[in-house]
């Protein structure tokens, strides 16, 4: 299991660039998960594919003692407003597809890269696409959801 090993590495190093200050306030990601008017019923397709992509590999790794630290807003759990988002999801997507680590939306310092995330990576089993589009917050100003 090298390639788990190196995740967890991984994301032992985004949880240290958390605390150095690397992301956006709580507040702020705590306000833009709980805005209904971003989910969309596209949004909610590309939810459901992130969920099926990641779950099977999320209940594995849980069982073989990988805590899951999804939070209550992730965009990994279905029926949440990121996973509802498209714009979450289609940087949740690359994010899984390129090997760029996908902070979440809460509690960060607490818990580092995404869980969904780090599940997606473990199902890919380390395989890597580069996607056609930018991540929204490059298309928009403000701070993204991944590690540059």
């Amino acid at each position: 299991m090298g390639h788990a090993r190196q995740l967890k590495a991984q994301r032992r190093r985004v949880r240290e660039a958390i605390k150095a200050g690397l992301t956006r306030s709580r507040a702020e990601m705590k306000a833009e998960a709980q805005n209904l008017s971003r989910v969309t019923p596209e949004g909610r397709v590309l939810g459901a594919q992130l969920v099926r992509l990641t779950e099977a590999t999320s209940d594995r790794l849980v069982q073989e003692g990988e805590p899951d630290t999804r939070c209550v807003s992730c965009a990994f759990r279905l029926g949440t407003v990121p996973n509802g988002c498209p714009q979450t999801g289609m940087d949740a997507t690359k994010a899984v597809l390129e090997g760029t680590p996908f902070l979440g939306q809460l509690r960060l310092a607490e818990r580092g890269t995404c869980h969904g995330w780090y599940a997606g990576r473990v199902a890919l089993q380390g395989r890597r696409q580069t996607m056609p589009y930018r991540y929204s917050a490059e298309q928009e100003e403000g701070h993204g959801h991944h590690e540059a």
